[in-house]
């Protein structure tokens, strides 16, 4: 008789599944929308294009002017980000980067695993912040691992003032912020109800 993952790993892995699967679709888009790798290289298959996008590196000078979607509080505009969060490490030796993304992979990946586990079945917004962490660490990972940089594109709020101005991100980013902040809201209310 085969054995059933319990509902809470199935629901943390199909929250992970859907933003990592969304952000690398939303990469592949920024790359063929805002820069001119694929006219460059005249590949016009859709398979030649995934494997090119994941087989090319440094394309920044190749990118086209930002797409406006509002103006003065969104755009796209293609970066790369070789670094961590707000470029930390941006300057530091490759080989260092990578022994440094990898632990930290590791370490997420141990760290939601141990919370799932230790969760109770009654805490499916716990679960679902879980792989949204999970899920955002393994799109941005995917991308160390294939460019040895991170694609970021969102743009929000340019043109104010540099002290509200954030940093350009991705869907990657947008997942593991915001499951941070619906599992830090989740634990700070089960604190103050007891």
């Amino acid at each position: 008789m085969k054995r059933r993952l319990p509902p809470k790993v199935v629901l943390l892995l199909g929250v992970a599944a859907v933003i990592g699967v969304s952000d690398q679709v939303s990469k592949y888009l920024a790359v063929r929308d805002l820069t001119s790798v694929f006219e460059r290289s005249g590949t016009i298959v859709f398979s030649d294009r995934v494997a090119q996008f994941y087989g090319e590196s440094e394309l920044e000078h190749l990118s086209r002017p930002p797409a406006v979607l509002l103006t003065g509080g969104w755009r796209h505009r293609y970066t790369e980000n070789p670094g961590a969060a707000f470029s930390l490490f941006d300057d530091a030796p490759v080989g260092f980067r990578r022994v440094f993304f990898l632990l930290s992979m590791i370490l997420a990946g141990a760290f939601v695993g141990v919370m799932t586990w230790r969760l109770p079945r009654e805490a499916p917004w716990r679960v679902i912040s879980l792989g949204a962490i999970l899920g955002g660490a393994t799109g941005n990972f995917v991308d160390r691992v294939a460019h040895l940089y991170v694609i970021d594109f969102i743009d929000l709020l340019y043109g104010m003032p540099v002290w509200l101005n954030p940093a350009t991100f991705n869907l990657a980013d947008a997942g593991i912020s915001c499951g941070a902040a619906v599992l830090l809201v989740s634990i700070a209310r089960e604190a103050f109800q007891r």
